[in-house]
């Protein structure tokens, strides 16, 4: 699943449409933004009638239970079911999973120092730095790309 977002309708009863993006967890696992929350992906089920890849998504802040399904269908990804949180969404914990995303991409893509590429993103970042790894974590992340 690659960083991608879409517009699609939400699965409760509204017709309120949602935007979400797929990022990667520092271990290389799926991630779903959605509306300022993180979900992990639990679980996939496929169906062989239908072509579509069933994907159960689950908030990773501690001790929310709430869920959220999509369905893949030739690569695309469709939000058929969502729920309101006890707690409010994190947008700057989002952005910072966004920037170590992004420092990987860049280190796998350009030719740039370690210590000039996290530098960039600690200053281009200031209010998510407080959720970003220390510096130094940054920097071996960079060299193990």
């Amino acid at each position: 699943m690659s960083a991608s977002s879409a517009n699609v309708p939400s699965g409760d009863a509204s017709s309120v449409t949602s935007s979400f993006t797929f990022l990667k967890t520092q271990k290389g696992e799926d991630m779903l933004k959605l509306k300022g929350y993180l979900y992990r992906c639990k679980n996939k089920v496929a169906s062989l009638e239908t072509g579509e890849v069933k994907h159960y998504w689950y908030c990773t802040a501690n001790g929310c239970k709430v869920s959220a399904t999509t369905i893949q269908k030739n690569g695309n990804h469709r939000i058929v079911k969502e729920r309101d949180h006890p707690h409010p969404g994190n947008a700057a914990k989002c952005k910072a999973i966004e920037v170590q995303n992004e420092i990987k991409k860049r280190a796998r893509e350009e030719n740039i120092g370690t210590a000039s590429l996290v530098q960039e993103i600690f200053g281009n970042n200031p209010n998510v730095a407080p959720y970003l790894p220390k510096q130094q974590s940054l920097k071996q992340t960079v060299k193990r790309v």
